[in-house]
């Protein structure tokens, strides 16, 4: 996808885009401990979102509620909720035909109240 907005020349998404990837990697790679506060973890989803949503540019909009303030800190296993949502743009909208999608047709709202 990098390459693809170099090739077009799509200089205004690169930033945001390589600042994502970098804090993607960044939960992946340095941390190391199994579990982590929801805190972090939806964190880390949103980020994981936001570079799925660029993927699929006017396909999807993902919106998020705020984790409440007793949930914070509640300690979860590393990476529980990111195979969701991984499953969710694989199966849900990858294999749509560009017809069908549109902004509208599919969205995901994750309450987390």
């Amino acid at each position: 996808m990098l390459s693809t907005m170099v090739q077009m020349e799509d200089y205004d998404n690169i930033k945001p885009f390589t600042d994502m990837l970098g804090k993607y990697f960044e939960f992946i790679a340095r941390n190391t401990c199994d579990d982590v506060p929801l805190s972090k973890e939806v964190d880390f989803v949103r980020v994981y979102t936001e570079i799925q949503a660029m993927r699929f540019a006017n396909r999807v909009t993902v919106s998020f509620g705020e984790l409440p303030e007793e949930a914070a800190d509640v300690v979860v296993p590393r990476l529980i909720l990111q195979p969701i949502v991984e499953n969710a743009f694989q199966y849900g909208i990858e294999n749509w035909s560009s017809d069908v999608c549109s902004s509208d047709l599919w969205k995901t709202r994750f309450n987390t109240g």
